[in-house]
């Protein structure tokens, strides 16, 4: 928990600094240029990142004797994951001209050209991250994911703030940021690399493949709105957007933390068939994750506002916030049902789910951003998020009897929605909304005492 707290506090500082170094509509374009090259890095390692995950973690803890063959496994995916995203990162500096003139952006040449470089140190790192997780060596995945490059990046920003260096410095401070991690990893993790493994079949291709048209249709799920703000929209109001969607996701920082430790998890128990450790380990997850998003998001409507102007001219993004925000919490509140899926082998259903997502998206987004600007770029993520994990919940339920949301974590996302919903809308005060959002977390805790009673000290029980 000390690394997802250290995420959010840099993650809000380091939002801060770019504010202040490149201005509303400099950051607008940094922003949207890093959307865009995260959202390529993402699909790009997916199905290496899977099969690293899937196969390595059914080894356990990895026993002496295993040593090896997970060290080799590691290899050779890092060997292939990187020439292809080098060759991705070649094709996007040469198109970033045209990719520029697309979003109507000439400013984002510049960033896209200088930062390519990014998508494969990215890829790298994240296969080598998934080789701790699927390890279950949780300490070393966090320490590179959540602390490491958000204080690197920090710090690289920061030395161009105190001494007012030219803004293209900033893209070799995020290079930085990202290579400092793959050497630790490498160094600490020693995979072999090889262009040859017998140990991958080729059952481990189409998986990853699926994965990686999995990807494919649930990253722009995730990123298209901020896309189609910078195509549709002004820098300023793609900064806007930007910064209430990055505040908005700080609310599953918890949730991304459990689901290391819980996916990698939840795979050793599907395997052995023990439903009692999937139950109890993914109710745990979800229910401690949600009370900490329901903390975070009364938080916000009591002072974002506030918080907002301490970035600059920024009144505007507290309805997208408040959407954005709403949407955080139907995520967490149905717990890692994507990653439960993939790990019980229904990687194909979840590209399914994905791709009705993405449509919903794409749709909404298109027919509402012209008209309500960056409020209609935020509902189309909320309308596609509930459209997605509602698809997920009925087919895990049907096929597997596994309920991804409970009686009480299902009423709780729903009242948190129709409050977000007011307080962006304005019909209600964010002042007035902000209580009602406490009430729902202190029911939602209450609802839940016979799990984390047990879990206190017998004289704190007893009061």
């Amino acid at each position: 928990m000390t690394g997802s707290a250290i995420n959010a506090v840099t993650a809000i500082v380091l939002l801060w600094l770019l504010n202040v170094v490149l201005g509303q509509d400099g950051f607008g374009n940094i922003i949207l240029a890093l959307v865009v090259l995260d959202t390529i890095t993402s699909v790009v390692s997916s199905g290496f990142v899977s099969v690293v995950l899937y196969r390595v973690s059914r080894l356990g803890a990895l026993a002496d004797g295993q040593t090896y063959l997970g060290r080799s496994m590691l290899g050779t995916v890092l060997v292939y994951g990187s020439l292809l995203s080098s060759l991705v990162a070649l094709v996007v500096a040469l198109l970033s001209a045209t990719l520029a003139t697309l979003f109507g952006k000439h400013e984002l040449q510049v960033w896209l050209y200088s930062m390519a470089i990014i998508i494969p140190l990215d890829c790298a790192r994240r296969m080598l991250i998934e080789g701790c997780r699927a390890q279950q060596r949780i300490h070393l995945a966090v320490f590179y994911t959540d602390i490491l490059p958000g204080v690197l990046k920090l710090a690289g920003v920061g030395v161009v703030y105190i001494f007012a260096a030219r803004t293209e410095a900033l893209a070799n401070a995020y290079i930085f940021a990202q290579a400092i991690p793959v050497l630790g990893l490498l160094w600490v993790l020693r995979p072999i690399p090889s262009l040859r493994n017998s140990a991958f079949s080729r059952s481990d291709f189409y998986y990853g493949l699926k994965l990686t048209f999995n990807r494919l249709a649930n990253e722009p799920s995730r990123t298209i709105d901020v896309m189609i703000i910078g195509a549709l929209t002004s820098a300023g109001v793609t900064a806007e957007y930007a910064l209430g969607s990055r505040l908005a996701k700080l609310l599953v920082v918890l949730k991304t933390a459990f689901a290391r430790l819980l996916i990698p998890r939840l795979g050793l128990g599907i395997e052995k068939k023990d439903r009692v450790l999937v139950n109890r380990e993914y109710y745990f997850s979800r229910l401690f994750s949600l009370i900490a998003t329901l903390i975070g998001i009364t938080g916000i409507a009591a002072i974002g506002p506030y918080a907002l102007s301490l970035f600059g001219e920024y009144a505007q993004a507290f309805p997208i916030l408040m959407i954005l925000s709403a949407a955080m919490v139907v995520r967490v509140g149905v717990g890692s049902s994507g990653g439960y899926l993939n790990m019980a082998g229904y990687a194909g259903f979840t590209l399914i789910s994905t791709v009705m997502g993405m449509i919903v998206n794409i749709i909404l987004a298109v027919l509402l951003v012209p008209t309500l600007s960056g409020t209609g770029g935020a509902l189309s993520v909320l309308l596609a998020t509930i459209v997605v994990q509602v698809a997920i919940g009925v087919f895990l339920f049907v096929h597997e009897g596994f309920a991804v949301i409970d009686r009480a974590s299902a009423l709780a996302v729903a009242l948190s929605l129709a409050c977000a919903l007011l307080a962006a809308f304005g019909i209600l005060s964010h002042w007035v909304v902000a209580p009602l959002f406490a009430i729902v977390t202190v029911g939602y805790v209450l609802a839940n005492r016979a799990f984390w009673l047990p879990l206190l000290p017998a004289k704190l029980r007893n009061r």
